[in-house]
């Protein structure tokens, strides 16, 4: 069962700015990202779905478990965020630290909800659902950074990110 906590970190990410480091010509939150890549998950699922290891269950999971990762680490850099991913224990510690923040908020869903929010983090991100849901997560980022650019052409490190999202 949903509990009262749970809504509210879900409506917590209704106010967590996103690029609030830039100059933003709208206003973006974690919600509105967290919705606009689930969004391009469905169009990149619905290509992929003839697959036999393709699972919409697993796509919406995986984008929830996510969407709490980013709810719990919300201050955090992506540059950060993706050093400490680079290193495997590390990244394992940091996701023990965001369950333990986040499980008993989660803990109503059962036992297997939680299990299972765990192992997705613990699971190569080479799947179908992860692929997916990386791209969906570019293509937000992508999408958002295009308006932020054409607001901002030479602000603080705008060549970086553009870089970075290349690179992915």
């Amino acid at each position: 069962m949903i509990r009262k906590a749970l809504l509210l970190k879900i409506f917590d990410a209704a106010c967590m700015q996103r690029w609030n480091d830039k100059i933003r010509p709208v206003e973006f939150t974690e919600l509105d990202k967290q919705a606009h890549k689930m969004i391009v998950a469905y169009f990149l699922g619905k290509f992929e779905e003839h697959r036999p290891e393709f699972n919409w269950i697993d796509i919406i999971e995986g984008g929830f478990f996510e969407f709490l990762q980013r709810i719990v680490l919300t201050d955090l850099k992506p540059p950060i965020f993706y050093k400490i991913k680079e290193h495997h224990g590390k990244y394992q510690k940091l996701n023990e630290w965001i369950y333990n923040q986040l499980e008993p908020s989660i803990a109503p869903l059962g036992q297997g909800f939680c299990e299972r929010f765990r192992v997705y983090f613990a699971e190569q991100e080479t799947s179908l659902k992860r692929r997916i849901l990386n791209a969906a997560h570019i293509c937000a980022t992508q999408w958002e950074f295009d308006i932020l650019q054409r607001a901002n052409p030479s602000g603080y490190e705008m060549d970086e990110i553009h870089e970075r999202l290349q690179q992915t």
